[in-house]
């Protein structure tokens, strides 16, 4: 959580490519470490390291999408990248499996061929990632001045802050508003890292490859999902009924409560803290999800479960809620009796 907030720091500072570029090859350094380390202080700081550098890349990345796209145009892209990690996470455990069934190849134990294979293609993605990914609207090279200046028209007329500024504090100051809205929809992010699919697959009584196998097919099913709402979410220009319908049917669309919070912050330098934030939450669910499903439990892990049905409904209020309270916002702009942002065209987005 701590390393988050500097990584879109240095997006701004050092260009978007280096800091990928770099973030990606130390990852992939540390990670390739940590299975070549002989004493259990090493293998934690190398852990700390990976947490740290991990940390920076999915804020990165959802602050320099919705850099790029209008509001109604970020969700479809959040979402082919939320996709891209749930397909990544379902089959992980199995890729983790198969290369374990090396141990013993070159005198390594299983644990130190995953850390070593995973580590050194994570690096490797850095060369690509530093050729290939490109800046933020203002600075990207790729594009023709007149090019530059159409997008930059583009999202100024939606929002009014395509120039890329820094975080400041004053900018932390202004953030009240908006830090109020990121905050109801922790408990969403919070719930996305609840459920450990895999232990409730061992608690059924199935292990190794096989838990593996039968823990990936809910994140496919998750992945369609998912990008079918975030087609009509864009298509209706509505975020909030979505959270709430998929609340109540327990499937979290973590692309939807993201841009539904880049939405509604104004200022690049605001969205970056925003996007860090988004992802802080999951960070806290990763701890409590480790807590309360517990192993004595299994296979019905009543406590994990009671907690996560119960942020479902947290979730559900606090966004109908503000539903509510932004939804008056909305209609004192078009009375003319207040002016958000400082656009006179200024909606939040429901």
């Amino acid at each position: 959580m701590i390393a988050e907030l500097p990584g879109n720091m240095a997006l701004v500072k050092f260009g978007v490519a280096k800091t990928l570029a770099f973030l990606m090859l130390a990852l992939g350094v540390s990670t390739l470490a940590q299975g070549h380390t002989k004493h259990w202080g090493v293998l934690a700081f190398c852990r700390v390291l990976v947490g740290a550098f991990e940390a920076s890349i999915f804020p990165a990345c959802i602050y320099l999408i919705s850099s790029w796209y209008v509001r109604y145009e970020a969700h479809k892209m959040l979402a082919i990248l939320y996709s891209i990690g749930l397909v990544a996470s379902s089959f992980a455990g199995v890729l983790a499996y198969a290369l374990a069934l090396l141990e013993g190849h070159a005198g390594w134990l299983g644990w130190r061929w995953i850390f070593t294979i995973e580590g050194a293609v994570t690096a490797a993605f850095a060369i690509p990632t530093y050729f290939f990914i490109v800046d933020f609207p203002d600075r990207a090279t790729f594009l023709s001045q007149r090019e530059r200046e159409i997008r930059m028209q583009e999202l100024n007329e939606d929002r009014g802050d395509a120039a890329t500024s820094q975080v400041t504090l004053k900018n932390l100051k202004d953030l009240k508003g908006e830090l109020a809205i990121e905050f109801i929809l922790h408990t969403s992010l919070i719930i996305r890292r609840l459920d450990h699919l895999a232990r409730h697959v061992h608690g059924l009584g199935y292990s190794g490859l096989q838990a593996n196998l039968y823990s990936a097919p809910p994140y496919l099913v998750a992945v369609g999902f998912l990008l079918l709402s975030s087609y009509f979410a864009d298509r209706m220009q509505r975020r909030l009924p979505l959270v709430i319908i998929q609340g109540c049917i327990g499937i979290v669309g973590l692309a939807t409560i993201l841009i539904f919070g880049q939405n509604n912050v104004v200022g690049s330098s605001k969205r970056s803290v925003a996007s860090v934030l988004n992802i802080a939450g999951g960070t806290i669910g990763g701890l409590l999800g480790s807590t309360i499903y517990l192993q004595k439990e299994a296979p019905t892990y009543t406590t994990g479960l009671g907690v996560t049905m119960a942020l479902q409904a947290c979730l559900i209020i606090t966004s109908i809620a503000a539903w509510a309270k932004l939804s008056s916002y909305n209609r004192a702009a078009d009375n003319e009796r207040a002016v958000f942002n400082g656009a006179e065209s200024w909606r939040w987005t429901l």
